[in-house]
């Protein structure tokens, strides 16, 4: 749901990168839980959710200075899923793109490994069936279609060859 920035001030608040709109949609405390990644987390307790533009500050129990906010620097948020509002059919979460088949508009061209959230767009780290790595940004000009029931992305063809 959102990543943790940096230190906010002396008082252990922590500036927050939301991705999406679900930290203005939550009620405080919220149970959430904070790791490199989904594989590493520990739990945490957000108390107080403030708004700013472009980002979000966040009060954290037991994080009541500085230095401890600072070590919260860089971690990912997550919360249950139970908790996400329901989608329309064309919108999704992140994480339901992970494992995900990524095709061309003819051929298998590998699996989402990840997705990552830049401030310009979110791009799909797709693992290639040769083993390649590559980064396929999440933009009109990329993506034709993405299929939730079918587990499937198309990528235009025209734009992958320039990647690849």
């Amino acid at each position: 749901m959102g990543r943790i920035l940096r230190a906010v001030g002396l008082d252990g608040l922590c500036g927050v990168e939301a991705f999406g709109e679900f930290l203005q949609q939550v009620e405080t405390p919220l149970q959430v839980w904070t790791g490199e990644d989904e594989n590493s987390t520990s739990p945490a307790l957000i108390e107080k959710i403030a708004f700013r533009p472009g980002n979000a500050v966040c009060s954290f129990q037991n994080v009541n200075d500085r230095d401890s906010a600072q070590l919260l620097r860089d971690r990912l948020i997550f919360v249950e899923a139970r908790l996400l509002p329901e989608l329309r059919q064309d919108d999704f979460y992140s994480f339901e793109l992970e494992g995900m088949a990524v095709h061309s508009e003819d051929e298998l061209i590998g699996y989402v490994r990840e997705t990552h959230h830049y401030p310009t767009a979110d791009a799909l780290e797709i693992t290639g069936t040769n083993g390649a790595r590559v980064m396929i940004p999440m933009v009109g000009d990329a993506i034709v279609r993405i299929d939730k029931e079918q587990r499937r992305i198309t990528v235009r063809k025209a734009f992958l060859e320039e990647m690849l």
